[in-house]
């Protein structure tokens, strides 16, 4: 039978892999910020990619996005039975199924247009990765838009050529495809959580933040800041979404 011996006295060092926080956790300690980048970004993919590919997806992107595409209060469902029945039909084949980005999918957009399938999805480092289901190089593009997670990313309901993203370090941009930049159109003091558009057209939406608080961002001013804000009586909030037809109304998820 061995005897047990103190590794303080062996003079060794143990090494304990400590799980990385993930920050849509509610029990997660905030510790520094990372540092926000303000002003525009370049919409240049960061990984290897053929330039005329590219050129080519930012044609297809622009164009399926002057199309009119179907707004969701279009859709109507006549019978909850029959809609049921088709997702039970649905399948997922191999070709369908992509690693788009570096890390973990934190958020994912699909563009309104019924003819191209084109995806857009945020990671928990900050990037955003663009693929067309129907190109055949199946290429995906990845950006460096935030410093943190990306927490969403969603297309513009009036105008699909936008792609809007809110980064947990704070701040909101809006990926232009004619001119190819990610500005910054919102930069808040504290950590950002959610948004929702707030307007029909989608020029206005409405920021949660974590500490509570709700902001209005009109996209359409220079000012990168929020002059309406809104505190609730809790202590977080993750999520925020805004009712469709009954704009003036919103729920919000939180703090239990």
């Amino acid at each position: 039978m061995s005897k047990r011996r103190s590794v303080r006295l062996l003079e060794r060092k143990v090494l304990i892999k400590i799980p990385e926080k993930d920050d849509s956790d509610d029990s997660v300690v905030l510790g520094p910020k990372q540092l926000q980048i303000h002003g525009p970004i370049k919409m240049a993919p960061s990984n290897y990619v053929d330039h005329g590919a590219w050129i080519s997806f930012q044609e297809t992107w622009k164009s399926i996005s002057t199309v009119k595409c179907v707004k969701p209060s279009s859709f109507k469902c006549k019978k909850i039975t029959s809609y049921a029945n088709k997702l039970q039909k649905l399948t997922l084949k191999e070709k369908a199924v992509k690693r788009t980005i570096l890390g973990s999918v934190s958020s994912i957009a699909i563009h309104p247009s019924e003819t191209r399938t084109l995806v857009a999805a945020g990671d928990c480092n900050g990037n955003i990765g663009l693929w067309d289901l129907k190109r055949r190089s199946a290429d995906i593009y990845v950006f460096p838009v935030h410093s943190r997670r990306t927490r969403i990313v969603a297309f513009s309901p009036s105008d699909p050529q936008y792609l809007l993203s809110l980064g947990y370090e704070g701040t909101i941009r809006c990926g232009d495809i004619s001119y190819s930049v990610f500005d910054e159109i919102y930069h808040a003091e504290g950590y950002l959580t959610s948004f929702d558009f707030l307007s029909v057209d989608g020029s206005v939406l409405l920021a949660s933040h974590y500490d509570s608080k709700l902001s209005v961002v009109d996209r359409r001013t220079r000012n990168k800041t929020s002059n309406v804000h809104g505190c609730l009586d809790s202590k977080f909030v993750y999520s925020v979404s805004v009712h469709p037809l009954q704009r003036d109304l919103c729920v919000v998820a939180g703090s239990r």
